[in-house]
């Protein structure tokens, strides 16, 4: 009997160790590794596999500045947005934006959506900020609501640097965060984006309790509209009533 709960212990063990390293690697067979790559491409591929969350992190972190040299790597790096290690998934979501290839689109996208870690978020945000995909704008509108002030912040960005017209109403929205820099984030992106829905709302915000929002709210107008009225909300309405 004694021999019997040894052997189901250890099975348990081993099946726990198997289970922890399919998530701990990417979901794509070694044999999948394209062979005609730089030698240096596919020895960091390889070191992706690694059960050590450290190495796969390293390994990661190699691709980051390589540019279109790191293409062939994006398959494995997109299997590493799953990965059980909150570092691993970071570096990955990162570097798939600096690599700039639109086949991380959808997995960032969804990695937005799921992901539960705040930081995976947001790094996915400015992630998708480079990448400047419409189809990523959806849920970036979404996550202008996210419980967490940084993703938000990101989201706004990211929405302003696809120009995006279907993101204005919810930028305008997002104006009155509670946060600040959300709400500076939100005018940031109005400005990049130029559509006259903005001016009325950004007006009616000159009077932001922060002085850095007031600031670049009449940056904003001033890149939507060509006039030059500083942060003076009557002048700023008066100009509006005469040109709408």
């Amino acid at each position: 009997m004694r021999r019997i709960r040894k052997t189901l212990v250890l099975f348990l063990v081993i099946s726990c160790l198997v289970k922890g390293l399919s998530y701990a690697q990417p979901k794509i067979s070694k044999r999948n590794i394209p062979v005609n790559i730089p030698a240096e491409v596919r020895e960091q591929i390889e070191k992706l596999y690694s059960p050590n969350s450290k190495d796969r992190e390293k390994a990661v972190r190699e691709f980051f500045g390589m540019g279109e040299k790191a293409a062939p790597a994006v398959p494995f790096l997109i299997s590493l947005l799953k990965d059980e290690d909150l570092q691993v998934r970071w570096y990955a979501a990162s570097t798939l934006g600096d690599i700039e290839d639109i086949r991380a689109v959808e997995p960032l996208i969804a990695a937005l959506k799921e992901d539960k870690d705040w930081r995976i978020r947001q790094c996915v945000a400015v992630s998708l900020m480079y990448l400047k995909d419409p189809r990523a704008v959806e849920q970036l509108i979404v996550a202008l609501k996210d419980e967490n002030k940084s993703v938000r912040y990101a989201a706004a960005l990211a929405l302003g640097s696809i120009k995006d017209s279907k993101a204005v109403e919810s930028l305008i929205a997002a104006l009155k965060d509670n946060e600040w820099d959300v709400r500076a984030g939100a005018v940031a992106a109005l400005a990049e984006i130029k559509d006259i829905r903005a001016i009325s709302p950004l007006i009616d915000t000159l009077e932001d309790k922060h002085p850095a929002v007031r600031e670049i709210i009449a940056k904003a107008l001033r890149r939507i509209t060509g006039e030059n009225l500083g942060q003076d909300p009557v002048k700023w309405q008066e100009w509006y009533e005469q040109n709408k």
